[in-house]
């Protein structure tokens, strides 16, 4: 069986975004978009399709590209705007000008680490032993929502979501907000329905193939992987549908911290939100409320599961870590980190 440390690594490294994937250094720069009326298509009757009238001859001149899925004015916006940034992190990392210290300096020093891949692999996993570590010593469920909150507050995901926002109910205050979360898929779909079948099958073994290179033996990652899945399945049987999410004032449930902490008793929120800097925090707004008894069910199994499997030694050994970004995309690791 798996226990908890290796699901909440597993967790926090499956959905970190990847900065990179999909910007070319070669070929033509992406277009400006613009709005212009020769993206019209007069020919089309606007009462019976206004969309093909207004945007008709842009939709027959830009199919969507053969790594997208979706294409329209937006993404040339994103796919400019990754173009101007790779621009300012390149220039920057070459400035020889740039005292250390400036923010010129900074960020093209920062680019350049990120860039080095020979020492990245030298490295390994040596800069994340802390982490490591800190995962491997949870031993109760007030330890593993400790983690998570100071996990969150570095912007690693686990779990479920949590943001400062406006309070969609009075704009003037900022909220505290948590929702669900905690799937390295899309979303709920891609757990429960037979359409994304071979999505799990791929997702499970990329679970495996991370495990592997934290150390774990094939046949033991693979159990483990298996395991994870079980358990982000149960976190998706809980999560609403994305029609679900729709409704503002069903995904609006603001509860004072007390009746949150108290409908939620076994697991560690005054922990949480104190490691989030929260403790005067007076209330919380709760996205979706079954998602979080979902996981104060959870919380009992994770804590069952603490100890049961000791991590191995060699998850800390230093290994290659190309094999796991290859193994997302099919592209090389510098071009996920340079969008």
């Amino acid at each position: 069986m798996i226990e908890i440390n290796s699901f909440l690594l597993v967790a926090a490294l499956s959905v970190v975004p990847v900065f990179g994937a999909n910007v070319r250094a070669d070929g033509p720069p992406p277009k400006v978009p613009r709005f212009s009326v020769q993206n019209m298509d007069p020919s089309v009757d606007p009462g019976g399709d206004f969309y093909r009238y207004a945007a008709g001859n842009w939709i027959k001149s830009n199919p969507v590209p053969s790594d997208k899925s979706r294409w329209s004015g937006f993404e040339e916006l994103q796919e400019r705007n990754w173009q101007l940034i790779r621009g300012i992190l390149e220039s920057s990392a070459e400035d020889r000008q740039a005292t250390a210290k400036s923010p010129r300096g900074e960020v093209g020093d920062f680019f350049a680490s990120a860039m080095d891949t020979n020492q990245l692999e030298k490295l390994g996993f040596n800069p994340i032993n802390a982490d490591l570590q800190r995962i491997a010593r949870i031993n109760s469920t007030k330890a593993l929502f400790e983690l998570l909150g100071e996990f969150h507050a570095r912007g690693i995901s686990s779990l479920f979501r949590a943001e400062v926002t406006p309070d969609a109910k009075n704009s003037s205050f900022y909220a505290f907000e948590v929702a669900q979360g905690g799937l390295g898929l899309p979303d709920r779909d891609y757990y429960l329905k037979d359409d994304f079948a071979q999505q799990r099958k791929d997702y499970g073994e990329h679970i495996t193939k991370m495990l592997t290179l934290l150390g774990e033996q094939p046949g033991e990652a693979a159990e483990h992987a298996a395991l994870v899945m079980e358990i982000e399945t149960s976190l998706a049987k809980a999560s609403r549908t994305r029609v679900e999410l729709r409704d503002p004032n069903a995904n609006y449930n603001k509860l004072s911290v007390a009746a949150f902490v108290a409908t939620n008793s076994a697991s560690g929120w005054t922990e949480y939100l104190k490691a989030s800097n929260l403790r005067k925090l007076k209330d919380i707004i709760v996205g979706q409320p079954e998602f979080f008894i979902a996981v104060d069910k959870l919380s009992a199994v994770f804590l069952a599961l603490v100890g049961l499997v000791g991590l191995p030694v060699a998850l800390y050994a230093s290994l290659p870590m190309r094999p796991v970004a290859d193994g997302i995309s099919g592209l090389p690791i510098s071009a996920h980190a340079c969008r």
